[in-house]
């Protein structure tokens, strides 16, 4: 492509995006229409852009993988008795649940507040029925490839329950390799 083509390309392409719609059209109809088709073909389309602060458990990635380290390096640790924990957030009529599935059993909650503390930290406060009210932390550590650490706390005392997990966004999963651990027979 000639240079005056790429800067004319470059030139429209700032102009249809921030100008004003009546300067876009003179832009646009002064270059030509073999400029234009040029420049529609020089033009990659555009890379998605992740979500930079989500708003509500809607906006939130619903699915998220648990990954362990083992040996310097996180894998997905499949248990010989039972699953690969995961969380997942789902619609329920007008409010949302959070499951917390650990393997072989599964904590489920009601969504009942979602606040984004900034663009990488998230606060989830949980009630469940027979269960202590929870306020799940998340805090991504590596936003791009969807990696956070989620802090499950009670809202009565703001202890920590258990440890602070490591998940990855569902699809992400696959950057990671399989452990299985094997049962032993008794």
């Amino acid at each position: 492509m000639k240079p005056s083509i790429l800067f004319l390309s470059s030139l429209t392409l700032l102009l249809c995006r921030c100008g004003a719609p009546e300067k876009n059209t003179l832009a646009i109809d002064s270059i030509g229409l073999d400029t234009i088709t040029l420049m529609r073909d020089s033009i990659s389309s555009p890379v998605p852009v992740k979500k930079t602060t989500y708003e509500s458990p809607e906006d939130f990635p619903s699915e998220w993988v648990r990954i362990t380290e083992l040996d310097k390096e996180f894998v997905i640790y499949r248990a010989c008795d039972s699953e690969n924990p995961t969380v997942i957030i789902n619609r329920n009529g007008n409010g949302f649940d959070l499951t917390n599935a650990l393997g072989q059993f599964a904590d489920l909650y009601k969504i009942s507040d979602f606040k984004p503390l900034d663009s990488l930290s998230y606060e989830i406060y949980c009630e469940g029925q027979g269960l202590d009210s929870m306020i799940v932390n998340v805090t991504y550590t590596d936003k791009k490839n969807g990696v956070a650490e989620w802090t499950w706390k009670k809202s009565s005392t703001n202890e920590v329950v258990g440890d602070i997990n490591t998940y990855v966004e569902k699809g992400f999963e696959k950057n990671y390799r399989e452990y299985k651990e094997i049962c032993e027979e008794l």
